[in-house]
This record gives structure tokens, sequence and C-alpha cells, in this order.
């Protein structure tokens, strides 16, 4: 099971996946992902809480990477995972290191998420 949709007061978007992800289920994320996208302007910020999700089709690795290349394409702010221990999250945590052009930023829960992004982000020393 999976949602996707956006704020666009805020410019988030949000995925929220949970369940086994099948093939059908990772191409229709990746197609309405991309649709969201055409809703949000430059700098908006992700929320991708794929705590209760797993990946049931071994093949996801290139619609997962699709979707990183889209988000650093539309110029992606922030991005904020909600973290769980699971396999699935092992694997995503280890392609977003290989593929994603971004940092990703963790919490364990949408609320936490929406604070982090709330807070003003320190400005690095120079």
């Amino acid at each position: 099971m999976h949602e996707i949709r956006t704020d666009s007061v805020k410019n988030h978007l949000y995925i929220t996946l949970s369940g086994v992800i099948d093939a059908e289920d990772a191409q229709a994320i990746n197609k309405e992902m991309l649709a969201a996208l055409e809703h949000l302007e430059d700098g908006f910020h992700v929320i991708n809480d794929m705590s209760q999700a797993d990946c049931g089709y071994i093949s996801g690795l290139p619609l997962f990477q699709e979707v990183m290349t889209a988000l650093s394409t539309h110029q992606v702010g922030r991005v904020i995972r909600i973290v769980s221990d699971s396999v699935f999250q092992c694997q995503a945590n280890a392609a977003s290191q290989q593929f994603a052009r971004y940092t990703i930023e963790e919490a364990t829960s949408v609320e936490e998420a929406e604070a982090l992004l709330a807070a003003p982000v320190a400005s690095d020393p120079a």
C-alpha cells in the first residue's frame, strides 16, 4: 500500500509506503510521485515514511533510482525519511547512499519530520 500526496502551501511531498511493495506497486508509486512533482515549486521538501514497508520486488532498484533522480532534477530541498530497522529500510539506505544527489535526514515519525522542517537550518560555519 502507498500514499503520495502534496501540500502546495507547505511545498511538501509526502510519500508513505506500507506492506509489501511488489512490481505493480513500485511502478504505480513511481508514476504518482512523478505526477506529484508537477504540483510543487523548486526547493520542495519530502517526508518519506517507509517505516512500515517491505520490498517484495527485488528488481525495484531502477525505479527507486529514477525517483531519486527525479527529486534531484526538480530541485528538492530537504528529504526526511521516517526510519525503522527493516531489511527494506537497510536496502533503501544503501541505494540512497549510492544514487541520491541530496542528503537524507532521519526521523522517527511524521510529526518529528514536520518539526525538523519547521526549525531553522543551522548554517555551516565559515
